[in-house]
Parts: C-alpha cells; structure tokens; sequence
C-alpha cells in the first residue's frame, strides 16, 4: 500500500507544492489528511499540489508523486472515488523504520486489519486506526516490519 522545510519547491514535474505540507512531517500530514476528508482524487491533487492522472488498466483510480515531506518520501498516491465512496493510499519512504510499535504511540487504538496470521509471504500486514472522518489503514512490510505506507477511506459506519 507509501520522505524539508523550506520555501515550495518544485517536484519532478515542475509543479509547486504547497510550503505548508511540504514542511509536514508523517504524522502531521496523516492528520491533514484525515481532517481534509474526503480524500477524492481532486482534493487530493489541490492538497498536495500536484496532478494525479488516470491510471491506464482503471482509468477510475489517479495515481501521481512523487512528494517530499520533512523527513519522509511519499512516492506513489492513489486516489479513487467521490462523494462518501472513496480511497487514498500513500506509499512511503523513510531514512527510519516506522514500526507497529512507533504508530500505536501515535494511534493507539490500532487494530489489525483483515486475517494477518494468513497473509501471503511478501505481502504487507494492515493495520487500522478508527477515526470518526476515516479509517487509516497503515501498511507494514513482512520483511523488515517497517511502514511501508498508509491509506485513508470512508470510516466504517
């Protein structure tokens, strides 16, 4: 499923990125994020200041990044849906191991999400935080068990 605080900079593609999140650390825009719900492919590009272009196999899904925050990489964004149907997800690079244990400091009701003594080798172990504007899903990597990124979606009702 996923890293400077100075004036906006560009990105790989030219655009300018807003100084407010490009000087966020991880936890502050995780909590931008969510309070910026919902996470449509529109908000998200206006929010992060970048353009999200249709992926070729679902032209419904937006993929862009990537986007530098202080502290950590987001090199992919996929956005998805409208009005209460939709997704964000936000793969991540950090020159730090974010653990389970680093994310229940921050979210402490952190859940697992799914059937993770199942999971395939190689794929990532979800885990989730319930939130009244979203669900936030944080992906951990089986190899290293560190994040590997985290996504938003509607809170389950």
């Amino acid at each position: 499923m996923v890293v400077i605080a100075v004036t906006a900079c560009g990105n790989s593609d030219g655009k300018e990125q807003p100084n407010d999140v490009r000087s966020m650390d991880l936890w502050q825009f995780v909590d931008f994020a969510e309070q910026n719900t919902p996470l449509t492919p529109d908000r998200v590009s206006k929010l992060l200041g970048i353009e999200l272009k249709p992926e070729e196999q679902n032209p419904r899904r937006n993929s862009g990044g990537p986007v530098t925050l202080s502290g950590v990489e987001i090199t992919n964004i996929t956005a998805a849906g409208s009005g209460d149907d939709w997704f964000a997800s936000f793969d991540t690079k950090s020159g730090q191991c974010i653990t389970q244990d680093d994310v229940k400091k921050r979210y402490p009701d952190l859940k697992a999400t799914g059937a993770v003594e199942r999971k395939a080798p190689g794929q990532p172990v979800e885990m989730s935080s319930y939130r009244p504007a979203a669900q936030i899903i944080f992906s951990f990597r089986q190899s290293d068990k560190c994040m590997a990124g985290f996504g938003l979606q509607p809170p389950k009702k």
